[in-house]
Formats: structure tokens, sequence, C-alpha cells
């Protein structure tokens, strides 16, 4: 393993499980994030620029409530697919299905695109001078670019070349600090008494360099927590 990727592997440990056995493989290396984080973080970078290129780059209110369902469902639909998974771990744990990455994957795609159209319109509505007070997605049919541009990076990671894990893994990792980011963003703008007044991308900068550092230094705390936790309170043989 090489430092680089030995840096990477420690710094996302605190962000997700890597159960090796939960994970896509490169060159006999797992992934430092699992099938289901990969998916989910994938689904939000699709869904974040598939808003942002759109119509309504600045929509501020939630989708109708047919679509809010539909959301729901992606959400349930991870959450069900990760207890599942957890419960095959456990010592004659019981199971509904057997679970595969390809259903990690899947479910964590559904998963991130579901928290995209929930977190763009919120970080419009308190970036934007005037935000567009439409919903980011007024129809079940908004919600087809993004699902089938999340069903074709599927179908080229299960059915291509190994190498696509990669891809994917690195288009993940893009997801998480751009949410982040964004999220951390909409926090500074509260903290500074600058919420709703821009009106161009360049009077977010400051904002964004801020929520861009505060997700690098979340992640690193969360990675030392996580590492601090493994080796002092888990002893070996704790868990069976």
């Amino acid at each position: 393993m090489t430092i680089a990727a030995a840096v990477f592997r420690w710094l996302l440990s605190g962000v997700c499980g890597q159960i090796p056995a939960h994970s896509f493989v490169v060159h006999g290396e797992a992934l430092p994030l699992c099938a289901r984080c990969t998916g989910t973080h994938v689904g939000i970078l699709v869904g974040l620029l598939t808003w942002r290129l759109s119509r309504k780059s600045r929509s501020s209110a939630l989708p109708p409530l047919r679509v809010v369902v539909v959301l729901a469902a992606f959400i349930g639909a991870w959450a069900l697919d990760g207890l599942n998974s957890f419960l095959t771990l456990l010592r004659d744990g019981p199971s509904l299905y057997a679970p595969s990455n390809a259903l990690r994957l899947s479910t964590g795609m559904l998963n991130g695109l579901a928290l995209a159209t929930l977190v763009h319109p919120l970080f419009n509505f308190v970036a934007w001078d005037e935000p567009d007070q439409g919903p980011t997605v007024s129809g079940l049919r908004g919600l087809m670019p993004p699902l089938a541009l999340l069903a074709t990076l599927l179908a080229l990671a299960l059915l291509g070349p190994p190498i696509g894990h990669r891809g994917l893994f690195i288009i993940a990792s893009i997801g998480l600090i751009t949410s982040l980011t964004l999220v951390n963003a909409a926090g500074a703008l509260v903290l500074l008494h600058r919420e709703q007044r821009a009106r161009r991308w360049r009077e977010l900068l400051l904002p964004l360099v801020l929520g861009f550092l505060a997700s690098l230094a979340e992640v690193a705390a969360l990675a030392l927590l996580t590492n601090w936790i493994r080796s002092g309170w888990l002893k070996p043989g704790l868990l069976g």
C-alpha cells in the first residue's frame, strides 16, 4: 500500500466502517470506502451536479409530497439493506436476504440522491439574496436524469473492469467533501450573519473556503476519534 493510499484509508476511517467484505477490491486491496458509502457519496455528487446545472439551480423549496415520499423510500431501502447487512455480521444473526456489494452500492446511490435533493434547497435558502421559491424537483419525472446517470455508473462498476471501482471511489470522495463543504458553508454564513445576502458565487468564496477547511478538520477529527476508540476501548475479543 502506498503512503497516499494509507493516508486516504486513515482519513476515511471515521466516516466508513471499512469492512473488507463490504468493499470493492482493486489490485488485492479493499478500497477505503465500503460499497454502501461509495454509493451514497456518488449519489450525493450526481444529485448536486444535476440540480446545479438545471434551470432551478437556486431553488429553495422542498419537493412536493409525492417526490418526498419516493425520496423517503430511497432512504428506507438504504436503511433496510444496511440493517440486513449488519445482522449477517452477528453470530447466528437473522437476515432477510443475502447481502451483496451490488445492493450496497445501488441502495447507497438512491440514498445519496435523496440527501442531495434535500441539501440543495437548504443551501440555496441560506445563501442567496433572491433564491428561486420553487422546488428543485416538481415531479417524479424530474428524478429521471440523475437516476439514469446513476444507473449507468452502477452498470459500469458492476460489469466493467475492477479499475472502474477506483473511479467510483474518487467520485465518492469528491461527493463527500462537496456535501460537507456546502453544509458547513451554510453554517458559516449563519455564524457570520451573512445569510440570504449573496447575489453571485464570488460573494460566497469565504464561506465556501471556511466550509471546505471545516470539512477536512471534521474528517480528520472523526478519524482520530474512531482510531482512539478502536485502540483504547475495543480490546481483542470484545466483540467475539
